[in-house]
């Protein structure tokens, strides 16, 4: 389910993954597909999710914010993002607004995703812009 209502899921401290099916080894055309195919499979387990742009390792990529509510949800993910997309990493935000990057081997612990203004996320290797916001851990 595409939530058409875009609510800011991080301000809200959900429980949230921000993820993408994008490969640096693809091309444009070839990253939409990633990114259709890995939206077709969150509606097939039934997340609520929105699209947005990131930015990971200085590298603009199309991106979604896909919101938990089962920890069976969130293996489900993970697996279907490190597995199957071949993704190195998820950003994984706790309800306490805590958030992580899960690796496949590893688990890098982060600050808060807070709002920041875009003169400061442009200078960053990492943020997530949603909804005209920019986003980035502190």
């Amino acid at each position: 389910r595409y939530n058409q209502n875009q609510r800011n899921y991080m301000q809200n401290k959900n429980q949230i993954i921000i993820c993408s099916a994008n490969l640096d080894s693809c091309d444009f055309y070839e990253n939409q597909e990633r990114q259709k195919a890995l939206a077709y499979n969150f509606r097939e387990i039934g997340v609520a999710f929105n699209s947005c742009q990131g930015v990971y390792k200085g590298n603009k990529e199309s991106s979604f914010i896909v919101v938990i509510r089962t920890n069976e949800q969130f293996e489900q993910i993970k697996n279907m993002c490190l597995d199957l997309f071949e993704q190195d990493s998820i950003l994984y935000q706790e309800i306490s607004g805590l958030c992580s990057l899960i690796y496949t081997d590893k688990v890098e612990k982060l600050g808060e995703l807070v709002e920041v203004e875009f003169s400061k996320a442009k200078t960053l290797d990492n943020y997530t812009e949603f909804n005209g916001k920019y986003y980035a851990t502190n």
